[in-house]
């Protein structure tokens, strides 16, 4: 039985009552604080493109969830750690962080759900990706190509030209340019008034060469594998047959044949073939010229990579440039 026996008890109550509430309020703003901070951090706004010279607190997201440096700066650090996740989730390796790389980043269950929804939302219209195949992909291609955005052949099938070519017209047409022809992307194509891309008679190999270097680009990383002809590993000649074979151009399968079959060029261009007699015997490596002194190759020690032809190693050993497009 509680005896309250003059003000002083009453007082003590009272104000041990009031600090309670005092501290029990404090701690629900911090708890709200906290984890309104937390659910802030890990929304990510996944329509919009991110790539190097944006800044902002959707790129300090960005750089959390990738686990590197948050100044909210996107700077060659942050496209080389969207380079690695991309290649480890099998996309598109650009370096851009696009809807399709940020979907793939949000991968807490939220972001699964919504993902899910949207999945379901689109399966009434078309959804063409890299790796889709058939007729749909076809009346895609031919699409493209009627308005000078492809410029390989029509094969129904979705690979990085077809890719590159969606990149491009979704640009030109104001669209998120993520390489997926999406209901919106097909939208454009289909409404009759998409822009057409302007071109002179020599744009043509310039777009092709451009769709060169996308696709070189997209294996950046790929390991050095003696006769390999494919992303899981290249030698220098298997990398070349790749990239001009996904862009429908043909070339033969050694180094020292690719030279022999190509237009001798004394200044070259991007989508040239650089040669290099690293043996002392003749062309015994090549890669694809970049422009800017720069060619990609895979590199015994290096797997694909860009490596500058004012290299000390590279410099003294190269032997010219020729041309097969």
């Amino acid at each position: 039985m509680l005896h309250i026996n003059g003000k002083g008890l009453i007082k003590k109550i009272t104000i041990s009552a009031t600090l309670a509430g005092a501290f029990t309020f404090a701690s629900y703003i911090g708890d709200f604080e906290f984890n309104h901070n937390i659910a802030s951090a890990s929304q990510m706004n996944t329509n919009q493109i991110l790539k190097v010279g944006s800044r902002g607190g959707d790129v300090k997201n960005l750089q959390s969830k990738l686990k590197v440096k948050a100044d909210g700066i996107y700077g060659p650090a942050t496209k080389n750690a969207v380079m690695k996740f991309q290649r480890s989730k099998k996309l598109s390796v650009d370096g851009i962080a696009g809807p399709q790389t940020l979907r793939a980043l949000n991968g807490s269950k939220a972001s699964a759900t919504n993902a899910s929804k949207q999945t379901k939302a689109v399966k009434s219209s078309t959804l063409l990706r890299n790796g889709s195949r058939g007729q749909a992909v076809k009346n895609l291609q031919s699409k493209l190509k009627n308005l000078n955005y492809l410029h390989s052949k029509v094969d129904g099938i979705y690979g990085s030209g077809t890719a590159n070519a969606v990149r491009a017209f979704q640009r030109a047409n104001g669209l998120a340019a993520d390489g997926i022809a999406g209901p919106q992307t097909l939208r454009a194509l289909n409404n009759g008034k998409a822009a057409k891309k302007s071109q002179s008679k020599s744009s043509g190999s310039t777009a092709k060469a451009s769709n060169l270097v996308s696709t070189a680009k997209s294996v950046i990383g790929s390991k050095y594998k003696y006769g390999g002809t494919t992303p899981s590993g290249f030698d220098c000649s298997g990398f070349l047959n790749y990239v001009y074979k996904k862009n429908g151009v043909k070339v033969p399968r050694t180094v020292s044949q690719i030279r022999a079959s190509s237009k001798r060029v004394s200044s070259p261009k991007a989508g040239d073939v650089v040669f290099f007699n690293t043996t002392g015997k003749g062309p015994s490596h090549a890669g694809i010229y970049l422009g800017n002194n720069q060619f990609i190759h895979s590199g015994s020690s290096t797997g694909v990579t860009i490596s500058s032809l004012n290299n000390s190693y590279w410099k003294p050993r190269y032997i010219g440039a020729g041309s097969v497009l």
